[in-house]
């Protein structure tokens, strides 16, 4: 496999752009890392304590019957950092929900994928308890032609504090644009954390292998596109099927961010021309995408780590659209 040190050397970026923003250098890990060890150079692997919520008088309630009887109705969970400082994970979860760690997702990743690992980030920051991402090279890279490269890699994004089910999303990622290029917005992998946490995902982790599917399909239609040759007047004639202009009687905002999109969108068309795959459908394909995936299609673009995770797992309604309409070239 490719590197991803190789990468750098490759496009001079001094970062990759994943579904979270960016991982700077700091984030990226050598070739031939784990998942384990990235995770325990993060820090990530700390132990889960939780304590019981109390009402203002003292008192803590308790399950009366069933399976958790005896145990606090409420409890709040929380990790101690290496400097001694605990930080809250979740407010307030049930008796059910479990204490265990990343430990599970990281065994099973790396024995589905071992020493494959690309980049690791942990974020704590307030107001998030506690989320991990990380991405896996999971095969060999495809060139499609003039070293228009993509790799097939596993996204997985997981929380500690409620916030997040465990997911894996099979993507692509280009070298040329340094874009994470989502199958769809179907996970491969969704799990909520319960009791049965462990087995669910021992026993959905062969649902990996439509990974590999998916990406062989998504190489066919890219080389498809490739190979359709796009000007810039049919190029045109596309973005306004894709994004047409607003009413008349539309408000300043809806015009002003349709006026954004056009103008970013035809940005990314033009720098398309100094790559591998300049006037092809395949090229404006990855203008529409690059776009979104680093401006996002709302009036004020991507700004939050939930509205860059949405886009980079699929949520992507103006890149859908145009793949339609570049299909229909085929």
């Amino acid at each position: 496999m490719m590197s991803h040190q190789r990468e750098l050397e490759r496009t001079g970026a001094d970062y990759i752009h994943t579904m979270l923003g960016d991982f700077g250098r700091e984030d990226l890990v050598p070739e031939g890392t784990s998942v384990l060890d990235a995770a325990l150079d993060a820090n990530a692997l700390f132990n889960v304590r939780d304590f019981p919520r109390t009402l203002p008088d003292g008192t803590i309630p308790k399950m009366e019957s069933g399976k958790y009887k005896g145990q606090p109705v409420k409890r709040s969970t929380y990790y101690v950092t290496a400097d001694g400082e605990q930080k809250l994970l979740a407010d307030s979860v049930s008796p059910q929900f479990p204490l265990s760690n990343y430990q599970q997702l990281v065994d099973m990743a790396d024995a589905m994928f071992p020493n494959s690992c690309t980049g690791f980030r942990a974020f704590d920051e307030a107001p998030v308890g506690h989320r991990i991402l990380f991405t896996q090279e999971v095969s060999n890279p495809v060139d499609l032609g003039d070293g228009d490269t993509l790799v097939p890699n596993l996204m997985w994004i997981s929380s500690l504090d409620t916030s997040w089910s465990e997911q894996a999303h099979g993507g692509t990622h280009r070298f040329f644009c340094a874009n994470q290029i989502s199958y769809g917005t179907v996970p491969i992998l969704k799990v909520k954390r319960t009791t049965n946490h462990d087995q669910i995902l021992a026993t959905k982790a062969l649902v990996l292998a439509e990974s590999m599917g998916h990406f062989e399909e998504f190489v066919t239609t890219a080389t498809s596109l490739k190979r359709i040759p796009v000007s810039n007047a049919e190029c045109w004639k596309i973005l306004k099927a894709v994004l047409p202009e607003p009413d008349e009687d539309a408000s300043g905002q809806a015009k002003a961010k349709r006026e954004r999109q056009v103008a970013g969108i035809r940005h990314y068309w033009h720098e398309e021309d100094d790559g591998p795959s300049g006037g092809t459908a395949w090229a404006l394909f990855n203008a529409f995408q690059s776009f979104e995936y680093h401006k996002g299609s709302g009036a004020a673009g991507v700004t939050t780590d939930d509205q860059k995770a949405e886009v980079a797992m699929g949520d992507a309604p103006i890149t859908d659209r145009a793949l339609s309409a570049l299909l229909e070239l085929v």
